[in-house]
């Protein structure tokens, strides 16, 4: 019997990309076994265009009266599904016609797989390059302290979610890709199909699109990094997101050390935390030569503190 595949795609005010998004996922090559459509309070013209794939009887569509913010709508969403795996979409990419079937034929025994992406603007036959590197570092500790995958490249089993559901309860505005693969590695194993098969598009507009107007150099990074311990702010969503995932069944021993330290928040915890990243350089950054990324594998710590905790947890 064929496994049964769920679609979940959260839309807010996306009526300019919404249909050939929504198209491109009804016409894959492995057809779906449902799609499920859920609308943050959309103020535009969105939910009129959603209403006309009602007749569809693999289209499930919810509505938010009262928005719920960007990852309480995925979670909420991805717990509605009935599928054996699960697919995030955003509202507007476009997706390869083979995605679905070249993640079904490939994700084996594990929990997730994942693959590259498409950059684009406007026009997919004018691409800007790939988003990932070939090599790709899934050790679980690594994927704690830089989660990095983007929910939209996630294909995911259904086993996960009881301990979605869970974890949801506590937080549900936790960055929702970020959990999925923590939680995907805690409980299986995860792997990466080095193929774009999305086109990502890339606009100001775009929930995940972040504009950096200038490169910094590695000693301005070290600085910055320093100076976010200052960051109460980020200080505070650092700790409730280590205190949160401190109840997932984290495998490493340097998974569980470092969660122990950074869930207090205390400036020294903070330090043996990076004492912890130090000793297992090996493991967080192996492609590179021990003596230069020691400063980097030691600072991984802060640099959570400084960038991560500005997405982990948000509305």
């Amino acid at each position: 019997m064929k496994s049964l595949v769920s679609v979940v795609l959260c839309t807010c005010n996306g009526e300019k990309y919404i249909k050939e998004q929504i198209d491109s996922i009804l016409n894959q090559s492995y057809p779906i076994h449902e799609l499920v459509i859920q609308d943050d309070a959309s103020n535009d013209s969105t939910i009129n265009i959603l209403s006309q794939y009602r007749s569809n009887p693999k289209v499930k569509i919810y509505i938010n009266t009262k928005a719920l913010g960007f990852n309480a709508n995925f979670l909420s969403a991805i717990l509605k599904t009935t599928g054996d795996y699960i697919a995030c979409s955003d509202q507007d990419d476009i997706w390869k016609v083979n995605k679905i079937e070249e993640l079904i034929n490939n994700i084996g025994n594990n929990m997730l797989i994942f693959h590259d992406s498409i950059l684009f603007t406007t026009d997919i036959t004018q691409p800007l390059g790939m988003r990932n590197s070939p090599n790709q570092n899934l050790h679980e500790t690594y994927l704690l302290l830089k989660p990095y995958i983007p929910g939209h490249q996630c294909f995911f089993s259904n086993k996960i979610l009881s301990e979605l559901k869970r974890l949801f309860r506590v937080e549900p505005n936790l960055s929702y890709d970020s959990l999925i693969c923590l939680v995907s590695k805690a409980l299986g194993d995860i792997v990466y199909r080095d193929v774009g098969l999305i086109y990502w598009r890339r606009h100001p507009k775009a929930v995940s699109y972040i504009n950096h107007p200038q490169r910094i150099g590695k000693l301005q990074g070290f600085i910055l990094a320093c100076k976010s311990l200052k960051d109460i702010e980020k200080r505070k969503k650092t700790k409730d997101y280590f205190r949160l995932v401190s109840t997932v069944p984290l495998k490493q021993p340097s998974s569980i050390c470092i969660v122990k330290y950074m869930k207090t928040g205390s400036l020294l915890d903070i330090f043996k935390a990076c004492c912890v990243c130090l000793k297992y350089q090996k493991e967080l950054y192996p492609q590179e030569k021990r003596f230069s990324s020691s400063l980097k594998t030691f600072l991984i710590p802060l640099y959570f503190i400084r960038d991560s905790s500005c997405f982990i947890i948000r509305k």
